[in-house]
């Protein structure tokens, strides 16, 4: 929630704070396998609040230490959906900083390994309205990277014009999946104002 209200500093603190709880109850029980997947998304979330706050070098080494824990969770059990879906939100997140960070590149591999775990999840259970927010955002992020790299491009290079052409098909994608949660009653109120930036950047493009 605080990242999604823009307040890194508070973030930070927040998460801090969780990991401490979450490792101080794991040395009481050190097999619990959801205080584990809460402790990694700990460490990605501290990691975006503390690139967004200007350390961009530990906030790479925590989100690598979510990226191994998440891996060795999912690959430890990967029937499990929870740990899979958690597995995904952390490459998201990785995304988002690694776009932040000006690497747009390396931030998409992250997203797009996201998409492959929330699209396999989605395809399991289409009710899964969960696994359809996740996507919605991982286009509006996708889309932001490959505009940044069309922008990196020599201007009106086929590159260029490649690269946004798909941030155009990302941010409309973001935008269908999310009027498509909106008229089935799952869009929340926080996540109101990712429709109107999805469908923002969608229009900017024109026509489909």
């Amino acid at each position: 929630m605080f990242d999604k209200l823009g307040n890194p500093r508070e973030s930070l603190r927040s998460h801090s704070v969780a990991r401490q709880v979450n490792e101080a109850l794991l040395d009481l029980d050190s097999s619990n396998v959801s205080l584990r997947a809460r402790l990694s998304m700990n460490f990605v979330n501290m990691a975006l609040a503390l690139v967004r706050l200007g350390h961009g070098r530990v906030g790479r080494e925590t989100q690598q230490k979510a990226l191994d824990l998440g891996q060795a969770l999912a690959a430890a059990d990967p029937q499990n959906m929870y740990l899979k879906s958690n597995l995904g939100m952390i490459h998201r997140v990785m995304g988002q900083s690694l776009l932040e960070l000006e690497a747009p590149g390396e931030a998409l591999g992250h997203l797009d390994a996201a998409s492959a775990i929330f699209e396999s999840i989605a395809a399991a259970d289409p009710s899964d309205a969960r696994a359809s927010s996740e996507l919605a955002e991982i286009y509006l992020v996708a889309g932001d990277a490959h505009a940044r790299l069309a922008s990196l491009a020599r201007r009106g290079s086929s590159r260029s014009r490649e690269e946004g052409e798909t941030a155009c098909g990302s941010y409309r994608r973001s935008a269908d999946i999310r009027n498509a949660l909106r008229s089935q009653g799952h869009l929340y109120r926080i996540e109101e104002a990712g429709l109107r930036q999805s469908a923002a950047k969608a229009g900017s493009c024109g026509p489909g």
